[in-house]
C-alpha cells in the first residue's frame, strides 16, 4: 500500500484542517467551543445545524440562558427534531423556567417515543419526575 498523500489520511479523507473553512482553522485552541460556532452563526444566522451547535456548546459552557435562543431556533425549524428540544428544555429549567422546560420536554419526549428512541424516552422521564410541580 503506497504512502498517503500530503493533507489526507491513508482512508483518503481530508484532514479536518482542509475540511474545515479557514477563520474556524485559524480560531485559537483554547478558544471557547462557542466562539467557533458563534463564527458560523454570524456568517449564517438562519442555518438550524449552526445554531444547534452553538446552543449545545453555549449549555455545555454553563450559560444556558445565552443557549435558548439558538436551540429554539433548531427546535423550530424541524417539528420531529428531537435532540435540539431535549437541551432547551434542560437550558429552560436551569434558567428557572419550569413551566416552558416541562412542555419542552414534554414535545421531546413524544418524539422520543414516537421515534422509538429508549434511552432518550428514558432520559426525558427521568427529567420530568425531578421537576417541581
Amino acid at each position: 500500500m503506497g504512502r498517503a498523500a500530503a493533507g489526507s489520511r491513508a482512508s483518503g479523507f481530508p484532514l479536518p484542517s482542509r475540511r474545515f473553512p479557514r477563520s474556524l482553522a485559524r480560531m485559537s485552541a483554547s478558544a471557547p467551543r462557542s466562539a467557533l460556532f458563534a463564527a458560523r452563526v454570524a456568517e449564517q444566522p438562519g442555518n438550524p445545524l449552526f445554531r444547534f451547535s452553538l446552543g449545545q456548546a453555549l449549555a455545555l459552557e454553563n450559560r444556558p440562558a445565552d443557549a435558548i435562543p439558538h436551540l429554539r431556533l433548531a427546535a423550530d425549524s424541524r417539528a420531529d427534531w428531537m435532540t435540539p428540544r431535549i437541551l432547551l428544555g434542560k437550558a429552560l429549567a436551569n434558567t428557572g423556567d419550569l413551566p416552558a422546560a416541562r412542555a419542552v420536554l414534554d414535545e421531546a419526549l413524544a418524539l422520543a417515543v414516537a421515534q422509538g428512541h429508549e434511552d432518550p424516552e428514558a432520559e426525558l422521564r427521568a427529567l420530568l419526575a425531578a421537576l417541581p410541580q
